[in-house]
């Protein structure tokens, strides 16, 4: 699709030199028209050569002592006009006369989803760079709402106070799957037949010794899932 020269915002934060740069997407498929941001990390040492005692205190002492500093480059929707392959870094951050080189993304943009679905959830299963992501998105009918300004009133459409669904998380654990939240966004799409509000969830799973078989991740496993609308299925498997 293309490679990303240009950093569209960028703040960063550093203490001393840092020896490792890793980047890290905030959703690992974006789609088609989507904002997403990528996170990158100065390191002392890789963390993976790094012998520490199996204690949570010390791993986090460890991790605190090896972090040098971060920051963020937020990528806009505009940016993403086309789906396929997409090339992000490597990046060079210049510190004291000496250049640093970030690790290269190569990730996959996802189409835009239909254009005629005002209501409907869509569950994405993808493994990026060895870790598993469950990718739940939403779109529900937005209703202009009237604000009174003193004579004037304007209409305006928000994501606020809207009740969206949720995945039933506690239940997909006792199934043996450990489930984090990474990420939320939400946002006003328009679409072909009017507008609909959007919800972006990102999470990481990893599947325990205890699981076994496959998972279906159908309409029980949602809170509140919409009666009517599309509704996409997925099965993890071990």
């Amino acid at each position: 699709m293309k490679s990303l020269l240009t950093i569209i915002t960028f703040s960063i934060t550093f203490s001393v030199w840092g020896q490792v740069v890793r980047l890290e997407p905030s959703n690992p498929a974006p789609r088609v028209g989507d904002s997403f941001s990528i996170t990158f990390v100065l390191e002392k040492n890789d963390p993976d050569s790094l012998e520490v005692a199996d204690d949570i205190m010390a791993k986090l002492l460890v991790s605190s002592m090896n972090r040098v500093g971060d920051g963020h480059i937020e990528i806009s929707e505009w940016f993403l006009t086309d789906p396929g392959p997409l090339k992000i870094g490597p990046l060079e951050i210049p510190i004291d006369g000496k250049k640093y080189k970030t690790n290269v993304l190569d990730m996959t943009i996802s189409p835009k989803l239909p254009g005629d679905i005002d209501r409907g959830i869509w569950i994405r299963l993808i493994n990026f760079q060895g870790v598993e992501y469950l990718i739940f998105e939403q779109r529900q009918p937005g209703a202009f709402k009237p604000k009174n300004e003193g004579s004037r009133t304007s209409y305006s459409m928000s994501t606020e106070d809207v009740e969206w669904s949720e995945l039933h998380i506690d239940k997909i654990e006792r199934m043996g799957i450990e489930i984090k939240k990474q990420e939320t966004r939400t946002s006003i799409q328009s679409i072909d037949i009017g507008s609909a509000l959007y919800r972006l969830i990102v999470y990481t799973y990893k599947p325990l010794p205890s699981f076994k078989g496959q998972l279906t991740l159908d309409k029980s496993f949602v809170w509140d899932a919409p009666d009517k609308g599309h509704l996409g299925i997925v099965r993890v498997k071990n």
